[in-house]
């Protein structure tokens, strides 16, 4: 077969991934259109990320903050501690969509998905020119995308969109090392600088996505030079010297940005040696429950199966090629040494998470069904009539074209379909989105200040209005321990918006205001135009001490269970007796 047609084949294999794709996120749609911020991770993920519309360096999580100071890492005003190149996936899809909403970001990542399924059939086929190792690539990442833990990552149930990042980061590194071996060790001493430059970039990208975490390769990529080089010479010096280069160049904006949250995202992938946030987890557990229970399920004991058969024949390959090792078996000893280092440095640390071995799943399917198909390398599409091949390619080809045009379209139809229906907001969660939702239509901004005070769960209110709109939100429980100066308040901000429930009335003795009733909440706006310094922080204190009581009740609770809003209250009252 010619180089052109295999090129259709494998083009024919990228549209399968892309049909099974587009499959695969219209059965999720119900669940990317809901609109729910889930958990502390995904608000403050989501928000750093609606953000960068806003501001496009440094990744903020309050673009204009009434406190500037950093304080916990987990409120901001700065990105998490994750390194933030997550955040700028879903820019474009907001800047496309004309605005931010929650469903546009979830769709962003799950786009993410379908480039690093493309991207890894393209590398190997590109490495390998081998359509049973391309088909491997496809089946892997067939099963990679339609594993439940990708399906929470896209929707929001599992936290930790960068390890959507990271995955595709890994891809992009697999292929680095693939273009560092795919010479001869006595070719590769030769490499020019500017091939090194390009690999040592492709492996630092992982650790760009996950810090520490995301070290593996470029770690892999080290021993690979010192093996070949067998002493630290130029080459070897050159490749460090761009590998370190290029991190530098990374994480100096970031340290100069922000130098707390830069120590705190450095500090916390350490952390997890010891039992953080209550993760600890036995040794063996990513093998008893994390990959059987959200991962595998009833296909475990065929996944480690394939693994040992994995194992088994590249050992027996191996030995069979005594003058030099194929391309196929660079690429099988390399997927299974990545698992392997993955898992046996995540089983190694104390606090675990299921996402830890989300950069090396893909890796490990793909060896166990290129090993599969490594045993029928003897069959070769060239020994079918050229004839009869043509015309094959031609008619799959169509057919193929016309499956993933008609799955693409589909998928826009019933994309535009839950955007339209009409939303139930049921849940408090998706009650406090629609308030976001009100304020963004309203045209609030970064100009704005927004204070709640409407139930318990006041603290995750927040999110929606930070990650719709931009705007400064606090909660009055916050602003009721230190009451910002009038003077503060007017420099930084326009309005102020208090959003309180229905029932509430406005303190005594406050003028100059409009109020607006939604579904489940009203909105009290004020124009600090009109208004002094004196007059604003009087307007301020007056909602916070009409909430003297509750606020106290609700300090009480938070110290007694210590909840996810915990954060609302300053150390210093929390921890007391």
């Amino acid at each position: 077969m010619n180089k052109h047609s295999k090129l259709i084949v494998v083009t024919m294999f990228i549209m399968i991934f892309a049909t099974w794709f587009s499959h695969n996120v219209k059965s999720d749609l119900p669940l990317i259109f809901q609109k729910d911020l889930r958990a502390h991770d995904e608000s403050s993920n989501s928000t750093v990320a609606a953000n960068i519309t806003r501001q496009f360096f440094p990744p903020m999580i309050r673009v204009n903050p009434l406190d500037d100071k950093q304080g916990n890492w987990m409120e901001g005003p700065f990105w998490q501690h994750i390194p933030p190149l997550f955040a700028y996936v879903p820019y474009a899809f907001f800047e496309l969509d004309g605005h931010v909403s929650i469903e546009v970001k979830r769709l962003s990542y799950a786009f993410v998905t379908l480039l690093t399924g493309i991207l890894f059939i393209a590398i190997v086929f590109w490495f390998s020119r081998n359509l049973l190792a391309a088909f491997a690539a496809l089946l892997a990442s067939l099963f990679w995308i339609n594993t439940p833990f990708t399906h929470e990552l896209i929707t929001g149930y599992a936290f930790g969109v960068s390890d959507i990042v990271l995955a595709f980061t890994a891809v992009l590194a697999f292929g680095g090392i693939l273009f560092y071996l795919e010479k001869d060790r006595a070719e590769r001493l030769n490499y020019s600088w500017k091939r090194l430059a390009v690999i040592a970039l492709l492996v630092a990208l992982p650790v760009m996505a996950k810090n520490l975490l995301g070290a593996l390769p470029a770690a892999g990529f080290v021993l690979l030079l010192f093996w070949d080089q067998k002493k630290f010479n130029r080459n070897f010096w050159t490749s460090l010297s761009w590998l370190a280069g290029w991190l530098i160049a990374y994480y100096s904006p970031l340290l100069i940005a922000s130098p707390g949250t830069f120590k705190n995202e450095i500090l916390v992938s350490f952390f997890h040696a010891v039992n953080y946030e209550g993760w600890g987890r036995p040794w063996h557990f990513y093998i008893t429950d994390y990959l059987p229970h959200r991962y595998l399920f009833g296909w475990t004991v065929w996944y480690w199966l394939g693994i040992i058969g994995a194992l088994l024949t590249l050992g027996i390959r191996i030995t069979n090629y005594e003058l030099r090792i194929t391309v196929e078996a660079k690429m099988l000893g390399l997927c299974l040494g990545w698992f392997a280092a993955n898992l046996l440095a995540i089983s190694l640390i104390i606090s675990k998470i299921p996402n830890f071995i989300y950069q090396s799943y893909l890796f490990s399917l793909f060896a166990i069904f290129l090993s599969l198909f490594w045993w029928f390398d003897k069959w070769r599409i060239e020994q079918l009539d050229q004839k009869y091949l043509k015309w094959g390619l031609g008619i799959a080809l169509v057919i193929a074209l016309l499956v993933t045009g008609r799955s693409v379209w589909r998928f826009e139809v019933l994309f535009e379909a839950h955007r339209a229906a009409a939303y139930n907001y049921n849940s408090e969660r998706e009650k406090f989105y629609q308030v976001g939702e009100w304020l963004q239509n309203f045209g609030l901004g970064p100009s704005d200040l927004v204070i709640a005070r409407v139930s318990d769960n006041d603290c995750w209110l927040r999110y929606d209005v930070l990650f719709l709109t931009g705007a400064e939100a606090k909660t009055l429980t916050e602003l009721s321990f230190h009451l910002p100066a009038g003077e503060l308040v007017r420099q930084k901000y326009g309005r102020i918006f208090f959003i309180v429930n229905k029932a509430e009335s406005v303190p005594a003795g406050i003028a100059a205001y409009q109020r607006v009733e939604l579904d489940n909440y009203s909105v009290v706006a004020f124009d600090l135009k009109n208004l002094d310094n004196e007059a604003t922080q009087r307007i301020i204190a007056a909602f916070a001490r009409s909430h003297e009581k509750d606020i106290a009740q609700d300090v009480a609770r938070i110290k007694a269970d210590k909840t996810s809003c915990q954060w609302l209250v300053p150390d210093e009252i929390l921890n007391a007796d």
